[in-house]
């Protein structure tokens, strides 16, 4: 149902049940539109990309393969990476 909700709940949810979020919206959105999809995935949650929420980038590098989108989801995500709270992001990935 396009109209349906999906509720996504990993343990934490804030990492890989993003991931999840992010891809199903990129499959929606379809090609080219990833920045759209990524910002979609927060305007979803209510949130911004630094409140801790932050896509798996493992997680977004499989679906970058899966959906051919030759690594346009994960360049979105590395855009998009903020620190949050003095850590830096990157570096835990």
């Amino acid at each position: 149902n396009p109209n349906g909700t999906l509720v996504i709940h990993c343990h934490q949810g804030s990492s890989r049940s993003v991931a999840a979020a992010y891809l199903i919206r990129a499959l929606e959105f379809g090609p080219g539109r990833e920045a759209e999809a990524f910002h979609q995935v927060f305007k979803d949650s209510r949130t911004e990309p630094h409140e801790g929420l932050n896509p798996n980038m493992h997680i977004v590098a499989l679906g970058d393969q899966f959906l051919n989108r030759n690594g346009k989801l994960t360049e979105q995500v590395e855009h998009n990476r903020v620190s949050h709270e003095g850590i830096d992001i990157n570096s835990l990935f």
